[in-house]
């Protein structure tokens, strides 16, 4: 949470909060020590072959899971079995410096009836392609952030998205125009805000961490 300079409220930066939530790792990818399991507690892989998972959602069904790496790619286990096929890959436009990434996942409550699927993620603009160090493709200067919804295809088995159907929920001001300072990092509690040089409000424009 930050002090606005320009309003002297506070304002919370949607990523930061989420990216602290309990994060679930599955076969994490750093060495931690064994957990103390109870007697006859059986602890067991349900799914390998991932890269860098921080978030997961199940179908109601509770035979699919839906599994955000933090690169930016959506991938399906099914029955205990990771499916070949990605269910999205939004790797060219996220940003995954440091704590940032694909950071949430949400399958909609009457999910397949209705078959939204919900992600957030730390957005590098199509402009960061022509930047360099900071300010380029996974660089630390300020970034925005986006909640997207895709749709779920039928025709496989829920199994990839729409091509096509991503819809921005919020953060449609999320956009290079808007980053206050892409080429420099936010450390500093008193630099302006990633949305809007100046530390003005922006409508619907989600400010990111600042690493």
């Amino acid at each position: 949470m930050r002090k606005n300079p320009a309003t002297g409220g506070y304002r919370l930066s949607v990523i930061r909060h989420l990216a602290c939530a309990i994060t679930v790792y599955l076969l994490a990818s750093v060495a931690t020590a064994a957990p103390a399991l109870p007697a006859d507690f059986i602890l067991e892989p349900y799914v390998s072959g991932l890269s860098g998972p921080v978030k997961m959602a199940w179908n109601p069904a509770g035979d699919t899971l839906y599994i955000a790496e933090k690169r930016g790619v959506v991938r399906v286990a099914r029955n205990g079995s990771l499916l070949p096929a990605n269910f999205i890959d939004l790797s060219a436009e996220v940003s995954t410096a440091s704590d940032r990434g694909l950071l949430g996942i949400a399958l909609h409550p009457n999910f397949p009836a209705t078959n939204w699927v919900y992600l957030l993620y730390t957005y590098d603009p199509p402009e960061t392609a022509t930047q360099t160090d900071a300010a380029g493709r996974d660089g630390v200067g300020q970034r925005v952030s986006r909640l997207i919804r895709v749709s779920a295809d039928p025709a496989t088995n829920y199994q990839t998205a729409v091509p096509g159907s991503a819809v921005v929920i919020l953060g449609s001001a999320s956009t290079w125009a808007n980053i206050g300072d892409p080429a420099a990092q936010q450390t500093d509690l008193g630099a302006p805000w990633s949305c809007g040089p100046s530390g003005a409000y922006v409508n619907d424009c989600l400010p990111s961490d600042g690493l």
